[in-house]
């Protein structure tokens, strides 16, 4: 033991941790993990794809100002826009 050094106790340990860690990032995913990943991603935008031309029809009947509705069909587009790069920045810095 040196004194005054603590971190050389944990050293031994860090490694064996940074090890592991690579171990898993280099393990490529499997062909049905792809299929699941992109199914996960595809059932929302397929959900929000069929309601979203029900939702005017419906606003319309329930007689709501069409200033409104035009709000309704700016608010998707541009919630993406500024959430997008949120989202893949914290997708890449925390995996």
């Amino acid at each position: 033991k040196t004194p005054g050094r603590p971190g050389r106790l944990l050293a031994p340990a860090m490694a064996d941790l940074s090890g592991a860690l690579c171990d898993a990032r280099a393990r490529s995913a499997s062909t049905l993990e792809k299929i699941a990943a992109q199914l996960a991603v595809a059932m929302p935008e397929l959900g929000w794809s069929v309601c979203e031309p029900l939702f005017m029809p419906l606003l319309l009947d329930l007689e709501v100002p069409k200033s409104l509705i035009a709000i309704c069909w700016v608010i998707s587009p541009s919630m993406g826009f500024f959430l997008q790069p949120f989202i893949g920045a914290l997708s890449d810095k925390y995996g």
